[in-house]
């Protein structure tokens, strides 16, 4: 599992750049990172591949839709933890139990 703070933490700390194209950067920030390999260099490829992963797992999903629309609305599953709830009136954009950001095609 990717640990959420340590990729935040290493982009913080890859965004401080004090002197462009200089190695003070190196100095003062690289040293620092999370992502530091044993002094010989920091892993900014599997930072950002962690990243990336962060953002796509907060992608909308599908919302799971069951019964027929009637007086109280569909029944709707989130695809995520399951969570079952009445759709009523309007379409909810994330989750009540996890809040996963849901998608109504």
């Amino acid at each position: 599992m990717i640990e959420r703070e340590k990729v935040i933490k290493a982009l913080d700390l890859c965004k401080y750049d004090p002197d462009p194209g200089q190695t003070v950067k190196y100095l003062h920030s690289c040293v620092y990172c999370p992502y530091w390999n044993d002094g010989v260099a920091p892993e900014c490829s599997v930072m950002y591949t962690d990243a990336i992963a962060m953002l796509k797992e907060q992608e909308a999903k599908q919302v799971e839709l069951y019964g027929k629309e009637d007086w109280y609305g569909l029944v709707c599953v989130c695809p995520d933890c399951k969570a079952v709830w009445m759709s009523g009136e309007s379409e909810t954009h994330f989750c009540p139990n996890c809040g996963r950001p849901l998608k109504w095609e």
